[in-house]
């Protein structure tokens, strides 16, 4: 049923495994069970994982041709081991420098096969701690798509509910009024309109929240809104005259706003501001999408999820729809 659906011609979808002490391997192959994807899929990772007690009849159901990075698309499904030399499977289900140059092997190797076959990039997740341990300069997909594109990328989450786009990511709280500046709100801005004309949505309703609580209060609780976010607002609103950009709005408030409806993207100025109301409402139905690159890179929006590993307890949903993201949207 899968091989029927697979339209050959199109651009493949390359699917790295992530942490293979982790769920990814699990979810990627259960959520492809479940959804015929129309184009041909490469996946990148261990072949080790094949044998898997918990993977093997799955992977005999998908029939995976093994193929090497030079090699044409002749199967629906391909598979690429970028490190074959480690043999080191059941891997750990654990922060482990094995695991941790697996996966970033897998992740610059499926990259390597996306920009070239311009594809689809669907990565599974990795463990950050994993990767310090295995040496990997960056600390997660976003920063090494930006320092392999030499750009500043944009993380947005979308979900049939919320759509959210985030002016800084990994940083820690401490820091994050650091980090906000005209510059960055303007780039995120700007990446949130041109996510929205991809999906049709060609005069976005954009709400911007405030870093403070009640937004500053007009300068009483903090003056980034007043100093950095109104003019990076009114400086996009002027040469996007297709886009109603508000803001910024007290985040208490904005995200159940847009819960109801009254806007088509929120900009988050950090992590938890977006992610802790995304994940209430749309946990298994958010997928994580970077923008501000030259390729689609999508992903599901959870972690390794070593306590559940190989355990048949994972829950492939958020995987699912970020493969069902890039195939229908990924050109």
């Amino acid at each position: 049923m899968i091989a029927q659906a697979i339209q050959m011609g199109r651009p493949p979808m390359v699917i790295s495994l992530g942490d293979p002490g982790g769920v990814g391997p699990e979810v990627v192959l259960n959520a492809l069970l479940q959804y015929p994807v129309s184009r041909p899929i490469i996946l990148v990772g261990p072949f080790s994982l094949r044998w898997h007690p918990l993977l093997i009849h799955g992977f005999n159901q998908l029939n995976p041709k093994r193929i090497s990075q030079q090699d044409g698309l002749t199967h629906p499904i391909s598979w690429i081991d970028p490190t074959p030399t480690i043999f080191n499977e059941p891997f750990l289900p654990e922060p482990h420098s094995i695991n941790g140059l697996v996966s970033y092997e897998a992740v610059i190797m499926g990259l390597k096969i996306a920009v070239l076959r311009k594809g689809v990039l669907v990565t599974a997740p990795v463990c950050k701690e994993a990767w310090k341990k295995a040496g990997v300069a960056y600390i997660d997909h976003t920063s090494l798509l930006g320092g392999w594109f030499n750009t500043n990328p944009t993380m947005a989450f979308n979900s049939p509910v919320l759509k959210i786009c985030l002016a800084t990511v990994h940083v820690p709280l401490s820091q994050v009024a650091c980090h906000i500046s005209k510059e960055s709100i303007t780039r995120c801005l700007q990446h949130a309109i041109g996510w929205m004309g991809q999906l049709g949505i060609l005069y976005p309703r954009i709400a911007v929240a405030g870093l403070n609580p009640h937004a500053g209060e007009g300068g009483l609780l903090g003056t980034e809104e007043q100093d950095v976010i109104q003019p990076a607002i009114h400086e996009v609103q002027q040469s996007h005259s297709n886009a109603k950009i508000v803001g910024p709005i007290p985040a208490d408030t904005l995200f159940y706003r847009a819960y109801q409806g009254d806007f088509d993207v929120v900009i988050a100025l950090y992590h938890d501001q977006g992610l802790s109301p995304l994940k209430m409402v749309a946990f298994d139905q958010a997928v994580n999408i970077t923008l501000g690159i030259p390729i689609m890179r999508v992903s599901p929006d959870h972690g390794t999820a070593f306590d559940v590993a190989y355990q048949s307890k994972s829950r492939c949903e958020s995987m699912r729809a970020a493969i069902e993201y890039g195939d229908r949207y990924g050109g």
